[in-house]
């Protein structure tokens, strides 16, 4: 598949994600279906974190710096894996703000050169990227990040099918991690609907 193709179904994907959390408020921005499950907003977070940490990975395989200013927006959605404190209280339109800004990102690096599309897993070096992440941040303990570095390295290895070659597609792997994310916010949507039916009732 082409790279514009990729970058195509990365579009088609992310237009349904917006269409399915479409009027979505903050009560069910907010809304855990388990006391240990993640609200509709870190899901939305997680994506645009996931995807910003690899496509940080790539950068510094490629010898490119990182940006712990972007970070900073998105760590919320990594509450539950990495103990930092989820968000609450957000709009839509900021979740999707930050999702749109990481993919513009990810878009301008991945066609400023076509080869940057294959990660090489042995390259995927998360911890370092951690390890930088959490030297820029004060308000979060190194434990947090030594379990971030479990979390994704594990997302990494369950939705990067790796190729004879031991390379990963990038846009394969983002598409691939985003549906399945996507599928858990239909999932909990439809468990609010359900909830709030029962009550009225």
């Amino acid at each position: 598949m082409s790279l514009d193709a990729a970058i195509a179904g990365l579009t088609h994907c992310r237009s349904v994600l917006v269409r399915v959390m479409a009027g979505t408020g903050v009560a069910d921005l907010d809304y855990r279906a388990f006391p240990d499950a993640k609200s509709n907003g870190e899901i939305l977070l997680h994506i645009a974190g996931f995807e910003f940490l690899v496509l940080t990975a790539a950068r510094l395989a490629q010898g490119e710096r990182i940006y712990p200013e972007t970070w900073a927006q998105l760590k919320s959605g990594f509450a539950r894996e990495a103990g930092f404190t989820p968000p609450t209280g957000r709009e839509l339109s900021t979740y999707l703000g930050h999702l749109d800004q990481v993919r513009q990102d990810t878009v301008a690096y991945l066609m400023g050169d076509s080869t940057r599309r294959d990660l090489e897993v042995e390259r995927f070096a998360i911890s370092r990227v951690a390890q930088e992440l959490s030297a820029t941040d004060r308000e979060s303990d190194r434990n947090c990040y030594e379990r971030l570095a479990r979390g994704v390295s594990t997302s990494f290895s369950d939705d990067g099918a790796v190729d004879s070659r031991g390379m990963v597609d990038i846009p394969a792997l983002l598409l691939l991690h985003e549906t399945y994310h996507r599928g858990q916010l239909t999932l909990n949507k439809y468990i609010r609907s359900r909830k709030l039916r029962e009550t009225a009732s």
